[in-house]
Order: C-alpha cells, then sequence, then structure tokens
C-alpha cells in the first residue's frame, strides 16, 4: 500500500504543476505521467525477476524525489510559474532518458539472471 500512495503522491505532484502551465503542455503532461509511472513499474518487474526488491535507482530514491520536489517548490514560489513553463520540457526529457538507461541497464542483469537459471536447470 505504501507505494501504491507514492504512486498517487507523485500523480498529484504532477497534476498539480499542469494547473500552473499553458495547455499546450498537456501532452508533455501525460508523458511525464507516463515516464514517472514507468520508474514505480520497473521497480515490480526488477523484483519479480531478481527477488531483490529495490525502490532507488542509483541511490536516488523515493526520499531524494521528495526532497527535490520541496526545493523546487521553493524556486516555483519565488521565481514564478515562468521558470516552470521553461524547464518542464527538459524535465520530461529528463524522465525519459533517465529510464530509457535503467531499462537498458537492468535488461543486462536479467539476462545475466536467466542465463544462470537455465544453466541451473541444465545440471
Amino acid at each position: 500500500m505504501d507505494h501504491f500512495l507514492d504512486y498517487i503522491f507523485l500523480c498529484a505532484i504532477i497534476i498539480g504543476y499542469s494547473f500552473l502551465l499553458p495547455l499546450a503542455y498537456h501532452l508533455l503532461t501525460l508523458l511525464c505521467l507516463t515516464f514517472a509511472a514507468g520508474y514505480m513499474v520497473h521497480s515490480f518487474i526488477d523484483f519479480s525477476i531478481t527477488n531483490n526488491f529495490k525502490i532507488s535507482c542509483d541511490q536516488f530514491g523515493v526520499s531524494e524525489m521528495r526532497l527535490l520536489l520541496v526545493l523546487s517548490n521553493i524556486l516555483l514560489m519565488i521565481l514564478g510559474k515562468a521558470l516552470l513553463v521553461a524547464v518542464f520540457p527538459f524535465i520530461v526529457l529528463a524522465l525519459f532518458l533517465g529510464l530509457c538507461f535503467l531499462v537498458h541497464t537492468s535488461q543486462k542483469i536479467y539476462q545475466h539472471v536467466d542465463a544462470m537459471r537455465q544453466a541451473q536447470e541444465e545440471t
């Protein structure tokens, strides 16, 4: 339940930011939701393959994400929504590239796990 509520929290933050963005950014907001959810889906798939549950990616987990959101909200209050409008496409791009990198590196681990399981079954 805790991980599901983390996802609800993430969606609430992104949807809240979407109210500050122009209408032209709604597709980017949907992509942001999709890529952010991809990290959570990846952690569950990773657990089902490796039997090792981790919710962080390279020492960046839920707590670090919340701290980043607090800092970004402080910047948003000080500098205004023009900064959010300017950097939001880059945030979405960073989420996408990070997710691609995470999936690519995880695939190597999964190939190794699969090869080990096949070798065990053959003996």
